[in-house]
């Protein structure tokens, strides 16, 4: 019994307790290490980049370093490519330098304006916002990028502008002596507010439609070119008025059988006459789109040639692109 005891008083060897495991880290947790980490990293990225971009900055030519008659060759390639897609917001806004090379190129310095670049426009509703931006452009180039404008000369093109600021346009370009107004005919109500600072004009080429303007504004007119169809009241415009004209220029017009008679008949002081490819026609048909053109009376080219110095004329019939108009 004691021995019995003994043996179960026996200590038991112990057996070796293996350390616990860590406790698992939440996912989450990891996940944050991780961008902690990326964000570190991709911070000190960003830093050295930055701070690469600063140091190559430095040995980069500015825009405004750039030599002008460069970014005006490139505008004008632009222009010429290009058209009127050239005048969107990344061009005109993106810096100064490319704004006054943009005006250089539409809008050159000198004593003439030339505006035929405004006919790069169709006349259609999808341009109607470019030609919106091709005045403002020319509104910054005669107004406070150029304050003193010394344009004598102002050309324009073939489209219609009976919307342009004329009477800014005017006044911004007080020592036009010569002008070429558009082919297309142009209402003279739109007109008379350029006509008022234009009184000492010279030379004018333009449509019948503002002869009269001409006649009541300006009284220096010594050169007039005319385009369209001179009706009877037309020519007793001119003959009664300008009294400094010494060279008109009638090519292609078409005449009323009184115009030319009555013209000569007031202009005691005329030099040169052009009448090449036109013709006579009576008073009745002269705004007919198909008529057939009268002979002309043997007394003009007498008179003509009594009082003209130069008188430039087809060969009427003969004439290949008349010929069918005397059929």
């Amino acid at each position: 019994m004691a021995m019995w005891l003994k043996k179960r008083s026996r200590i038991l060897p112990m057996s070796p307790v293996s350390p616990l495991p860590p406790p698992p880290v939440p996912e989450m947790q990891q996940q944050n290490g991780d961008n902690i980490y990326s964000l570190s990293t991709r911070h000190d990225h960003k830093k050295a980049k930055l701070q690469e971009v600063v140091a190559t900055t430095c040995q980069i030519r500015s825009w405004n370093e750039m030599d002008h008659d460069i970014l005006v060759m490139i505008m004008n390639k632009l222009v010429k490519s290009l058209g009127w897609r050239t005048l969107d917001d990344n061009t005109m806004y993106f810096c100064k330098p490319w704004l006054l090379a943009l005006l250089d190129a539409l809008f050159p310095p000198g004593t003439t304006l030339d505006l035929h670049s405004y006919d790069k426009f169709p006349p259609d509703s999808y341009c109607n916002r470019a030609r919106g931006r091709y005045f403002f452009l020319l509104h910054l180039a005669l107004g406070p990028f150029r304050p003193q404008n010394h344009h004598t000369k102002v050309l324009f093109g073939e489209l219609p502008v009976d919307f342009f600021p004329w009477e800014y346009f005017g006044s911004r370009l007080p020592l036009v002596r010569s002008i070429s107004f558009p082919t297309t005919s142009i209402d003279q109500f739109f007109v008379v507010g350029a006509l008022l600072p234009w009184r000492n004009l010279e030379e004018v080429c333009c449509n019948d439609t503002i002869v009269k303007c001409l006649a009541k504004f300006c009284k220096r007119i010594h050169s007039l070119t005319l385009f369209g169809r001179i009706s009877s009241p037309t020519a007793s415009l001119i003959a009664e008025n300008f009294p400094a004209l010494k060279r008109l220029v009638i090519s292609s017009c078409v005449l009323s059988v009184n115009a030319l008679p009555t013209i000569l008949n007031g202009q005691k002081k005329l030099e040169y006459l052009d009448t090449s490819h036109c013709f006579c026609v009576d008073e009745k048909h002269l705004y007919k789109k198909q008529v057939r053109a009268k002979e002309w009376k043997e007394e003009i080219y007498v008179k003509a040639a009594k009082n003209i110095k130069i008188h430039l004329q087809c060969a009427r019939e003969n004439c290949p692109p008349c010929s069918h108009l005397y059929r």
